[in-house]
């Protein structure tokens, strides 16, 4: 039963994965869910607070509380949305710079701990964990 194997593995690696990347963002006052958050307002645009919560799987006012330790921090804001009480949420000035800073270190930590691994086992993870993920949520 090959998959207990493939399990063991994930899990032995997240937890040790999970403590060096938040490491490495506490430098920003960051923790990965935040970080996370950023990542997708700077890559897919801005989003209202129902929209980041269903990204993540979270619940909204988990979204909230991240959100908003974001927006103490000065990395995003709100903005009215199309609708008076929709708020939308973007990237700040400042949040734009911390992203393009935490951007580089995450990559290279990211690609220190996937040396060695060929490009296309890489691709073999990314699809059985998407096709994982996929069959979780069915």
């Amino acid at each position: 039963m090959i998959y207990r194997e493939l399990f063991k593995e994930y899990h032995a690696m997240h937890r040790p994965y999970m403590n060096m990347l938040n490491e490495l963002l506490s430098k920003h006052q960051l923790f990965s869910s935040q970080w996370g958050i950023m990542r997708t307002l700077k890559l897919e645009g801005p989003k209202n607070i129902v929209e980041i919560a269903s990204i993540f799987y979270i619940e909204k006012p988990s979204a909230s509380n991240l959100v908003r330790k974001l927006a103490e921090l000065g990395y995003v804001e709100a903005v009215q949305g199309k609708d008076k009480r929709e708020k939308i949420i973007r990237l700040t000035q400042q949040g734009e710079t911390v992203f393009t800073e935490v951007s580089e270190t995450i990559d290279a930590f990211l690609s220190s701990i996937v040396e060695g691994i060929s490009e296309e086992d890489q691709r073999t993870v990314i699809s059985a964990l998407e096709t994982i993920r996929k069959n979780l949520l069915q």
